[in-house]
């Protein structure tokens, strides 16, 4: 789930002061408490507050109530110091979610908002004849420049700016050819079955289809994997003078902890990446449904902020891998097909027809016989067809729509095996109170460890 509802709360945070050796990142409750009684921070919070909601964008996802209670939670951070309240804020349970989106389609905003098409990535236009085009990778274009600290926004004058895009060193020399592999997965994607508008050539063959294209790739003499990867999604996408600032949207899965409250997480975000390598075509592409309203395949070029996380639930190689991205474009077709049949859906679907979470699950499902992302989030009122990806949304749980949440999602959704790698102290001491990340005696073997030996011994219960 990416740039939510967090956006407009991260804008509220100034600068900590410059230090020799800045850390890597920094907390909202370390924010807070260096901003205590700040005048600034303070008019800031009250110019920004009155603004959200008053056009497109994350903050009309909040709610008023929503809204209120951040207010409260931040000022009485910045007035007193006290920033406990902060430590997993802002904190929504999924059902709170979705009802900031329906508060968003009653006010019409967001309606029909599905920012983000590039030029191409539509439907191919219909035709007598489908249009030919070479795959053309090695596309022959240099690796982007490293652009300029951002150094605009109301608070850059206090040190606070987006993070903006940062080329990984090891991402951004594919980036052209990566660029080109997912627009033209994306087109031959919405392809009408047997009457293809768009059909890509390489090396003799012909492919009109994604996972055609694949296999054209392996008989050429390319590796395809294709991975399953979770990790912490960065709503604010801000740094404090150079420190990437660490404050995630948290979702409250009212599961009790023990001598505590309920167990709060960050939300999360996952994609399946695609990874080609060979002789001509050496590319990186993911796939997941944006804030942008597009289930869709994107290039990988920038580097993520190192808070976030990353973990791998599942590996596909060679035929495995072709299936995968087989069900991505027909999740990617299915949204097409549902986003044309309701314009009215704000922010193009996202939420209401599913998150990033939700359009990897059908993949992970389809392959593995169930998912484990948490949360997902689609109205199944918008899967009553009998396409393969209607029949696997009905298949799959549904989260904040009456039913509990379920632990083993949670804990497989996060982006580490290991809680002491997480760098929010409240989420490791909830889920040490869990019990998770301790030995545990197994009838055979090695004790597991861990959130996958959490993983592994619940699905032992189960059997």
């Amino acid at each position: 789930m990416r740039r939510a509802l967090l956006a407009p709360l991260a804008l509220l945070l100034v600068a900590l002061p410059a230090r020799a050796q800045p850390a890597e990142h920094v907390l909202l409750t370390e924010l807070a408490r260096e901003l205590q009684g700040d005048p600034r921070a303070l008019a800031a919070l009250d110019a920004l507050l009155a603004d959200m909601g008053t056009r497109p964008g994350a903050g009309a996802m909040l709610s008023p109530e929503q809204k209120a209670r951040l207010r409260a939670a931040l000022e009485h951070a910045l007035r007193t110091g006290e920033v406990d309240a902060l430590e997993r804020a802002p904190a929504l349970r999924v059902s709170e979610m979705g009802a900031a989106v329906t508060v968003a389609t009653a006010a019409g905003v967001g309606v029909g908002a599905v920012g983000g098409q590039a030029a191409g990535v539509g439907a191919p236009p219909p035709s007598a004849r489908a249009r030919r085009e070479p795959l053309g990778i090695p596309v022959g274009a240099p690796p982007p420049a490293t652009p300029a600290a951002p150094r605009e926004g109301p608070l850059a004058a206090l040190g606070v700016t987006p993070r903006g895009a940062v080329p990984a060193p090891d991402l951004a020399p594919r980036a052209a050819d990566s660029a080109r592999m997912a627009d033209v997965l994306n087109r031959l994607a919405v392809n009408q079955p047997g009457k293809p508008g768009l059909v890509v050539t390489h090396e003799g063959g012909e492919a009109a289809t994604p996972a055609d294209l694949l296999r054209l790739l392996v008989t050429a003499g390319h590796t395809v994997q294709v991975v399953d990867a979770r990790m912490f999604a960065d709503f604010a996408g801000l740094s404090a003078n150079g420190r990437d600032l660490a404050a995630p949207m948290w979702a409250d899965t009212e599961l009790p902890v023990p001598g505590r409250s309920t167990l709060k997480v960050p939300v999360t975000h996952s994609q399946h990446e695609l990874v080609v390598r060979g002789p001509a075509v050496n590319v990186d592409v993911s796939f997941y449904m944006g804030i942008d309203g597009e289930a869709k395949f994107r290039a990988m070029v920038n580097d993520r902020a190192a808070w976030t996380g990353r973990r791998i639930a599942h590996e596909y190689e060679g035929d495995r891998a072709v299936e995968a991205v087989r069900l991505a474009g027909e999740v990617r077709r299915s949204f097409e097909v549902n986003r044309a049949a309701h314009p009215e859906l704000p922010y193009g679907g996202y939420f209401t027809l599913g998150v990033c979470n939700d359009s990897n699950a059908f993949i992970e499902h389809a392959l593995n016989g169930r998912t484990t992302l948490y949360p997902l989030t689609r109205d199944l009122r918008y899967y009553r067809g009998d396409s393969e990806i209607d029949r696997i949304a009905r298949a799959m749980p549904v989260d904040g729509r009456g039913a509990p949440a379920d632990l083993e999602r949670v804990l497989a959704s996060l982006p580490t095996d290991d809680p002491d790698e997480l760098v929010f102290p409240a989420l490791r001491d909830d889920l040490r109170a869990l019990g998770v990340g301790r030995p545990a005696p197994a009838p055979q073997g090695p004790p597991q460890q861990g959130l996958k030996g959490e993983l592994e011994r619940a699905a032992g219960q189960r059997q």
